[in-house]
């Protein structure tokens, strides 16, 4: 029976090379890593298991100043006289930014207040009639040629009411005595009348008692009925010298009453002329302000349109922003169609600035503020929705100093909506592989 050899055996029948090998110890790193390898999986998988990554919603945006930006318009077409300002310059409330050509606008105003002024000026003539007064104020800034004018047109019109006054008031006196001379003419009859009847009646009885002719009471007795006639004749005219006196003193009253009136009614006209001339002088004046325009608080101008003299702004044409000093800037972006429902106000965001690569300089902190509730058009990435970013900053530190953000800047915002497992994320393909496998048609 053979004798089976044993281990030492068998290693003395290698040849002396691989004895060597066998008999030298392994390295130690031979018996390291498979361990090594064993633990990092199982580490992987823990973490697979365990770790997080977060859900982002990519978003490309800009920065724009929150509420108070003020768009500077014309409010009229007009033609550009002188740019005043430039891009990014800052301006104090009432600073000039924008004049246009105000040549019509100027000539439309100052005809408007030579206007005004001359109705003004007959108004303080006609008001120094009805009052009576020697003369009357001229009104700043009339015209010396336009004022001596009133002033003639015054004492004419001052000279012919005189006239026909001095005219009536004659007429009534002429009346009046008339009216006393009948008046005396009366008197007189009054008085010799009853001697006249005595004499008659005298004469009378000398005649029945046939002392005295026929002849010489008839002519009495005619002395006394012309008498009487006179009397009543004159106490007619007396009548009629008081209607004429009366007449002439109501025509005296009428012609002040008319001359009152037509004054009046003059100035009310003259008041109303002036009234109406002053409203458009105001609206004159605004409108020749509007063509110069001012910022209408301390600010930085922004999105400059004209930059042509000579060019012509239409009405309503946004020129340029004023972006308040005290601001807020915030980040106005878009996000796809697909990824709104996701998107909801209070989530939080990191905007990566595109003039501040985030790798060195990092991102600015921030949160969705709002979405908008109907998707516009973008004719890059079809329809969108605008959401609006609060910023936690208003600078960015760059080489160890903050600068501050400003208005413009485009950026990348990166809208946390959740987190899930690194596995879950690694497996992904797989599960959608696998639902979607064997379905094609």
């Amino acid at each position: 029976m053979t004798a089976v050899p044993t281990n030492h055996s068998l290693h003395d029948l290698l040849p002396p090379p691989i004895q060597e090998v066998t008999e030298e110890p392994p390295p130690w790193l031979l018996w390291i890593l498979p361990w090594l390898l064993i633990m990092v999986t199982a580490a992987g998988l823990v973490w697979g298991v365990v770790g997080e990554l977060d859900i982002v919603v990519p978003a490309q945006g800009t920065l724009v100043p929150s509420g108070r930006v003020k768009v500077i318009q014309p409010p009229e077409q007009r033609v550009v006289r002188r740019i005043l300002v430039s891009e990014g310059q800052r301006v104090a409330a009432g600073d000039m930014l924008l004049e246009f050509d105000t040549t019509d606008a100027l000539a439309d105003r100052d005809r408007i207040a030579k206007e005004l002024v001359a109705a003004q000026l007959r108004a303080a003539r006609l008001r120094a009639a009805l009052a009576g007064t020697e003369s009357f104020t001229v009104p700043e800034g009339a015209e010396p040629a336009r004022a001596a004018d009133e002033r003639r047109l015054f004492e004419a019109e001052r000279a012919r009411l005189d006239g026909e006054a001095t005219a009536l008031r004659q007429e009534r006196d002429r009346a009046q005595a008339m009216r006393e001379a009948t008046a005396a003419t009366i008197a007189k009859l009054e008085a010799v009348l009853p001697l006249i009847r005595t004499r008659e009646e005298a004469k009378r009885a000398l005649v029945e008692r046939q002392h005295a002719t026929t002849s010489d009471y008839l002519t009495l007795r005619q002395e006394l009925v012309t008498a009487e006639a006179d009397l009543r004749i004159q106490r007619a005219n007396l009548r009629e010298a008081d209607l004429a006196a009366a007449a002439a003193a109501e025509r005296i009253d009428q012609a002040r009453r008319s001359a009152a009136r037509d004054q009046a009614a003059e100035l009310v006209e003259a008041e109303t002329r002036a009234a109406s001339l002053a409203e458009e002088l105001a609206k004159a004046e605004q409108r020749l302000a509007a063509l110069t325009l001012r910022a209408p608080e301390d600010g930085t101008v922004h999105e400059l349109a004209l930059h042509t003299v000579g060019g012509v702004a239409q009405s309503a044409q946004p020129l340029m922003k004023l972006v308040p000093v005290d601001a807020v800037l915030e980040i106005e972006a878009k996000v796809l169609n697909r990824d709104v429902g996701f998107v909801e106000p209070g989530q939080q965001v990191q905007v990566k600035l595109d003039a501040f690569a985030f790798t060195k300089y990092g991102a600015v902190p921030g949160r969705v503020q709002a979405v908008s509730s109907d998707a516009v058009a973008d004719e890059r990435l079809g329809p969108v929705y605008k959401i609006r970013v609060a910023l936690d900053r208003q600078e960015i530190t760059v080489n160890g100093r903050d600068v501050p953000l400003g208005p413009g800047l485009s950026a990348t915002v990166d809208v946390r909506t959740g987190s899930r497992r690194v596995i879950d994320y690694l497996l992904m393909p797989v599960f959608k592989a696998t639902q979607e496998a064997m379905r094609e048609r």
